[in-house]
């Protein structure tokens, strides 16, 4: 029997805690339970940090029996250390810099991070992407998988952490330019990764964090490192959004109240036409506000003239329901 299967057994019987017991703590099927103690299927990672909760002990005991006493003190001392360096960052290259520093010494390797306006559906959204995978790689992301990467996909839709190989589970087979991305990226930049996904108020966004290698106690490393890096991430949206507000603030300062009030109608969903018509002006002008605000905002169309102006705090921030806008 592995150790993780004989661990769960030996916790929840020192627990008291039968199979249908814990089914219902983790809101799962009590056979899911079987499967794991039959070493059939294995805990998720979501599950794995559910059950050290419910047991009240370490993950690192679940996941190889021991309990680490240093480990957690050192990453505890260095997260508040870089967390801090977030918080005053003043770029998007130095948060860069700050967690590819943290990552080191957590004894990781590289990571993606992807931040998208919540409800921008525009042809070209905005996006701001962090990174330290080498640009000819990312040249070649963009140029074969930026359609079908299903990491984004999983993020945009769920808010646990899933490690490579529960990922590839899910799509496997679905689509075979999916299975070249995964096989291209264990290859050259993540031999092992997981996918954390976090949503903010106004934005989503997709951690990517990758261990050293494919060995087991590299593997080890990135599942003890899984709630802080979760943590972490978060702290990363924050700066990241903080940035975006403020270069988004150095753009606005001369929009006039004529061009906020057409921008407001945009982000109502009221088409050019019915904005003439509503303020009494020509279609013609109507475009000349908006070509101006665009300018000024530095926005590719009108869905990010809402949204930039939106995170500089002129307009409602919920745009969870914002329809596309008819130009």
């Amino acid at each position: 029997m592995s150790s993780v299967a004989k661990r769960i057994i030996q916790l929840r019987k020192e627990k008291g805690i039968s199979v249908i017991e814990l089914a219902k703590l983790l809101g799962i099927s009590r056979y899911s339970i079987h499967k794991w103690e039959a070493e059939k299927t294995t805990p998720s990672v979501e599950h794995l940090n559910k059950l050290s909760e419910i047991f009240n002990t370490d993950l690192e005991f679940i996941i190889n029996g021991e309990v680490s006493y240093t480990q957690p003190t050192q990453q505890t001392a260095a997260l508040d250390s870089f967390i801090n360096q977030l918080e005053t960052a003043t770029s998007f290259s130095s948060i860069t810099k700050i967690t590819t520093d943290f990552l080191k010494s957590l004894g990781l390797a590289k990571f993606l991070y992807n931040q998208i306006f919540r409800g921008d559906t525009s042809n070209s959204p905005l996006v701001t992407i962090l990174t330290d995978i080498r640009y000819e790689w990312q040249e070649h992301y963009v140029e074969n998988y930026l359609d079908i990467d299903p990491t984004w996909n999983y993020a945009a839709t769920h808010t646990a952490p899933i490690l490579c190989d529960d990922l590839i589970k899910q799509v496997s087979k679905s689509n075979p330019r999916i299975d070249a991305l995964f096989e291209d990226m264990r290859k050259k930049i993540a031999p092992y990764f997981v996918v954390i996904p976090i949503h903010g108020p106004c934005c989503i966004a997709s951690f990517v964090v990758s261990a050293k290698d494919i060995s087991k106690s590299a593997q080890n490393t990135l599942h003890m490192a899984l709630p802080i890096l979760t943590l972490f991430g978060n702290h990363i949206y924050e700066a990241t959004h903080r940035i975006a507000e403020k270069k988004a603030m150095q753009h606005n300062s001369s929009l006039s109240k004529k061009e906020l009030s057409t921008i407001n109608h945009l982000a109502n969903g009221l088409t050019i036409k019915e904005i003439a018509e509503k303020d009494f002006i020509t279609v013609a002008a109507v475009n000349a506000r908006i070509s101006t605000a665009k300018n000024k905002m530095g926005a590719a169309n009108c869905e990010q003239l809402v949204l930039l102006t939106a995170s500089a705090g002129l307009l409602p921030h919920n745009f969870g329901k914002m329809r596309k806008i008819n130009v």
